[in-house]
């Protein structure tokens, strides 16, 4: 298991996943479109947060409403995993307007009925020889919560599996459809550090 002598940093959530350490300043700096802060995305999939504003993201009966890059072939994200966190309707536009990577291949917004937790993306480690530290082993993007060697991930982004989906919109930034705000409990996360 991880732990300081192994020579690797982060913040051990209970259930004993490693989360690589970030300065945070909320309200200060510019926002990066290309790449959201690791403590932001973490805290908003886990919560179920909208990543542009941090409110809670919208649900209705349809699901959560997440906005997407298009997939090449054109289909929905059915099973697909994500480490983009959901998101509002007030805040597809301000996104699909200053994100470039949204700009340039085009988006989806769907309702996704059931966004299972699922794992995370980080670099990977194995064990050092006794008295050495971890030796980094390489980036992996979809390890799962359970696969054996997720205690040696130094964790940067959670992932989920979009289960249920139903599309709401796509291609450039338009109107969306009223979207309800109900309020529903959250579900149980799978680790408890934010």
């Amino acid at each position: 298991m991880f732990d300081e002598a192994a020579g690797l940093p982060g913040e051990v959530c209970r259930n004993g996943l490693r989360w690589a350490r970030t300065a945070f300043a909320p309200g200060r700096g510019r926002p990066d479109w290309k790449r959201i802060h690791p403590q932001r995305q973490r805290r908003c999939q886990q919560r179920l947060l909208c990543a542009v504003c941090t409110r809670p993201a919208d649900r209705d009966g349809e699901g959560y409403l997440w906005l997407l890059g298009a997939l090449p072939d054109g289909r929905l994200p059915e099973g697909e995993l994500t480490a983009e966190p959901p998101t509002c309707p007030d805040c597809v536009s301000v996104a699909t307007e200053r994100c470039g990577h949204l700009r340039r291949g085009g988006w989806i917004t769907c309702r996704v009925r059931a966004p299972l937790a699922y794992g995370v993306a980080g670099t990977l480690y194995t064990p050092g020889r006794v008295g050495e530290p971890a030796v980094e082993v390489g980036e992996v993007k979809d390890l799962s919560y359970e696969d054996p060697r997720a205690p040696w991930v130094l964790a940067r982004q959670m992932l989920r599996r979009l289960t249920g989906c139903t599309l709401v919109a796509a291609g450039a930034p338009l109107a969306l459809p009223n979207a309800s705000l109900i309020s529903f409990p959250m579900p149980e996360l799978p680790c408890d550090c934010v």
